[in-house]
This record gives structure tokens, C-alpha cells and sequence, in this order.
């Protein structure tokens, strides 16, 4: 793993600061509830992907706070969010794996 300095680490978080205040990083888009006719896999990529923009925008507002753009709630608040995302999705990952079990110990 090559060694990175701490000037192109903040030179990186500049650029992703950057990229966000010109619009070029998206928010999360809302998940739309839609007909009868939705995928479950769409459903379950839609929600992943959701999740992932949680983090990214954690990111973002962590880059934000060490330009000394915006205070430490909004920081506090987003990587919150970051974290409860991801525990909800490794706790739904356990259920699904624990009922996939089940479903190989059913007999045929």
C-alpha cells in the first residue's frame, strides 16, 4: 500500500469539496414507491444505493468541516446518519443470510 501525504489527502478532500459545491457529486435521490409491478432486486439496488450516498454525503460534510465551511453538528449529524444507515444494512444483510440457512435446513 503506498504511503500518502497529508497534502494530497487534503488536496483530495479540496477537490471533493469543489465537485460538491459546483453540483458535480448527487445527493441521494428518494426512493419513489411505485406500482405493483416493482422489481425486488430494484428495490433492494435502489435502497443500496441510497445507502451508499448516505456515506458519500458523510464525506462530503466531513471535507466541508476541515475547510472550515460548516460547524461540527452538521458533521456529527451526517456521520450519524452514515452509521445508523450502515448498521441497518448489516443488520438486514444477517437477517437475510440467517433465513437463507433456514431455507437450506428445510427438508425436501
Amino acid at each position: 500500500m503506498a504511503d500518502i501525504s497529508y497534502a494530497s489527502a487534503a488536496a483530495a478532500y479540496n477537490r471533493s469539496v469543489a465537485d460538491a459545491a459546483a453540483g458535480r457529486v448527487t445527493q441521494p435521490a428518494p426512493i419513489e414507491r411505485q406500482g405493483a409491478g416493482t422489481n425486488f432486486s430494484e428495490f433492494v439496488s435502489d435502497a443500496l444505493d441510497a445507502a451508499r450516498q448516505t456515506g458519500v454525503k458523510s464525506e462530503v460534510q466531513q471535507a466541508r468541516a476541515i475547510n472550515g465551511e460548516i460547524g461540527m453538528q452538521e458533521v456529527v449529524t451526517a456521520v450519524t446518519n452514515a452509521e445508523l444507515t450502515l448498521q441497518t444494512v448489516v443488520s438486514l444483510r444477517d437477517k437475510a443470510i440467517a433465513a437463507y440457512n433456514d431455507i437450506l435446513r428445510m427438508p425436501i
